[in-house]
């Protein structure tokens, strides 16, 4: 199944609903939006398509706290607690036990939703403006495929120019501004696709997308990686509770090598505006 075709399919009304209304749109046809890819140029567009790196960032709290949740470590200190107290006053009292173990519970989680509340403010802290501009004042590559009129997935570029000569004076630099990227690579800042159309290959086709575009500034030979300080990449919590953010890198790593192979071969599935 292509990307855009298993997109579509979430596009498709309910049966059940359809034929409610089929009297009443009799003639009229469904007209599936169309997915596209864009390097976007207008704030507002920009300003919805970091929304979605925003909430990508949020998100992350509840893989960290399913990781703390499940963590042998954690669940060994809860088992403990409530084999204490049930120790201590099962005998005397069961309804108390249970109801104190309940408590346990509770105030185990509680923890720790204020343990990984850290990555709520993070989301909130991101400046999207200031984050996307260069320390030269020119703005980074913000990549976006759009379903219709929504935009579902968001990848933020940043073309590193090869270094210059030591000696190259600021006349030469200012004479050559226009192709010195060439020779250069592209670092991804960030990454993500709104969470009802993940899975479904669209953050592939974005990979490949900041190939195709790093290469059409840098040349054919140009790298293209993960910026190691990607929107995602800040660990608030100990290393113990990061792995399943480790594995997720590891995937992202594969996938990036995917989209170099497939732009290598000239494969691309995706429409670019």
């Amino acid at each position: 199944m292509s990307v855009t075709r298993a997109v579509q399919e979430l596009a498709k009304p309910d049966p059940s609903r359809v034929s409610s209304s089929t009297n009443q749109d009799n003639g009229k046809e469904d007209v599936v939006p169309s997915l596209t890819f864009h390097v976007l140029t207008d704030e507002v567009e920009k300003q919805d398509a970091m929304r979605l790196v925003t909430d990508s960032i949020a998100q992350q709290r509840q893989i960290a706290s399913f990781s703390v949740i499940v963590h042998p470590v954690c669940l060994a200190g809860l088992a403990a607690g409530c084999a204490s107290i049930y120790s201590l006053h099962a005998k005397r009292d069961l309804g108390t036990a249970l109801i104190m173990m309940c408590g346990l519970a509770i105030a185990y989680l509680a923890a720790v939703r204020l343990l990984t509340a850290q990555y709520i403010r993070l989301a909130e802290g991101l400046k999207w403006k200031q984050w996307i501009t260069r320390p030269d004042g020119n703005e980074d590559y913000v990549l976006a495929a759009r379903f219709g009129n929504e935009i579902i997935a968001t990848l933020v570029l940043r073309i590193v120019a090869s270094d210059a000569p030591a000696a190259a004076s600021r006349s030469t630099k200012k004479t050559r501004s226009s192709s010195s990227a060439k020779g250069g690579s592209g670092i991804i800042r960030a990454w993500t696709t709104r969470y009802k159309y993940r899975g479904k290959g669209i953050g592939g086709d974005m990979l490949r997308l900041a190939v195709l575009t790093t290469r059409s500034k840098c040349g054919q030979d140009a790298r293209v990686s993960f910026d190691p300080a990607h929107a995602n990449s800040a660990r608030p919590l100990p290393d113990l509770f990061n792995r399943s953010f480790t594995k997720r890198e590891d995937q992202a790593l594969l996938t990036l090598e995917n989209a170099i192979a497939a732009c290598d071969r000239g494969e691309s599935t995706f429409q670019k505006n």
